[in-house]
């Protein structure tokens, strides 16, 4: 079953394909803190996240690896939001997930410290809005 009419979502397949570089960019340290943004993966960490209303900036999924129910109602939930989604091919999706039992789906997560536009790694915005956190004390 389809998560999501596929017209609807874009298809990355390439490796050099700038959604799947930033995406890969998030798996490291300078990648998550020159973007201020992170990866959350599998269907509990992302519905977490989603209770938490942590600010979602995009899902990434790969419609042949999300079978399970749950998670693809919360995928067409974050797109009913306006989360954009994007699909990943599942060979792109295998070279991004570090989960021993990939579940199909992940999001980016954003953590931006202040109201700047976060920045991919490629100078492209990845997200429409960024959200602060916490307000420090002085």
């Amino acid at each position: 079953m389809e998560v999501m009419p596929e017209n609807k979502c874009p298809l990355v397949g390439h490796a050099h394909d700038p959604r799947f570089l930033t995406l890969r960019s998030l798996q490291t340290p300078q990648g998550r803190s020159r973007t201020r943004f992170y990866i959350i993966e599998g269907i509990r960490h992302l519905a977490r996240a989603v209770e938490h209303n942590a600010p979602i900036e995009s899902i990434f999924l790969d419609p042949s690896v999300l079978s399970n129910p749950f998670g693809q109602k919360l995928a067409r939930r974050l797109r009913k939001r306006g989360v954009v989604v994007v699909r990943l091919s599942p060979r792109r999706y295998r070279c991004l997930t570090l989960a021993s039992e990939p579940q199909g789906i992940g999001a980016v997560g954003a953590a931006a410290m202040d109201s700047t536009p976060a920045r991919s790694t490629h100078g492209r915005r990845i997200g429409a809005q960024t959200h602060p956190e916490k307000t420090r004390e002085s």
